[in-house]
């Protein structure tokens, strides 16, 4: 789900865009301490391991990259079998170059045979996703990540809804900064934040709000930005509805007039969301 919002929307992510390889790899230290010892018996050592396919990538047959494979050496280049085989093929991923090829070449083990396949890579929004373990309905971002609760996952019933909460932590990353050019002073007459246009006079009139006040107008604006990019990634973004109405109904708090935390309430996000959604194919043409 992630890397598709994120290849979909690297045109918005700005300097916060890396390669992103069509395929998922773990090493046996991905894994927590506990579940370590399980990973090594089944199969899981310091080289990566792949474990899914992503975007278009297809296990079609004995030339191309499989769910299984040991990545051994890359372009070339063996990795050691060490905790530095991760790292290495991490950097050798950053500095290739999708312009002069969009395949990576990788040597990897597979059923006791090594051969050499092509890795595909694409451009992307580059944010650390990580399953925090807790199992509050909650996610958050910190400016350079995203992290979605057990109880998130638990909550959402489709990738649509996934599609949203990682969107809306996407937004808040991508204008993590501006507070801080608005105390600052912000003196262009417009302001380009997440892929969307806003007046300076506009912002400006927002920095001497209350730090609760101002949090709440970067929620409704990380609301409108996740729908632009759910919208490029091709998910539904209707399902947005849903998902805050049924989180009303499982937290009623959430819906009570003068909610003392940062976000708007889940009466404010329907209405606002709702009309935003009969809108949006006129306002944002493709």
């Amino acid at each position: 789900v992630a890397y598709r919002l994120f290849g979909a929307n690297a045109a918005v992510c700005g300097a916060s865009v890396s390669n992103l390889p069509e395929a998922l790899w773990l090493t046996r230290r991905d894994f927590p301490e506990p579940l370590r010892r399980v990973a090594e018996d089944s199969g899981y050592g310091d080289l990566p391991r792949v474990v899914a396919l992503l975007g278009n990538a297809q296990a079609g047959g004995e030339t191309t990259i499989q769910a299984g494979d040991v990545i051994v050496a890359v372009m070339g280049h063996r990795l050691p079998s060490s905790r530095r085989a991760d790292r290495q093929l991490t950097e050798r991923l950053a500095a290739f170059e999708p312009p002069a090829s969009d395949a990576l070449m990788l040597s990897v083990q597979r059923a006791q045979r090594q051969i050499e396949v092509p890795l595909s890579v694409r451009r992307g929004c580059r944010f650390d996703l990580k399953l925090a373990r807790a199992d509050a309905i909650n996610a958050y971002a910190d400016g350079s990540g995203i992290s979605v609760t057990r109880g998130m996952m638990r909550f959402i019933v489709n990738d649509d809804e996934l599609a949203f909460v990682i969107a809306h932590e996407m937004a808040h990353n991508l204008i993590h900064s501006l507070p801080k050019r608005l105390l600052a002073g912000l003196s262009e007459r417009f302001a380009v934040v997440g892929g969307a246009v806003y007046r300076a006079a506009t912002l400006g009139r927002l920095a001497p709000l209350a730090p609760r006040t101002y949090a709440q107008v970067l929620e409704v604006q990380a609301d409108h930005l996740a729908l632009r990019y759910l919208r490029a990634a091709d998910y539904d973004a209707v399902v947005v509805v849903d998902f805050w109405r049924r989180l009303g109904a499982l937290h009623p708090r959430s819906v009570a007039p003068g909610y003392v935390h940062s976000h708007p309430t889940s009466p404010e996000r329907l209405a606002r969301l709702e009309q935003q959604l009969l809108t949006f194919e006129q306002a944002v043409p493709r």
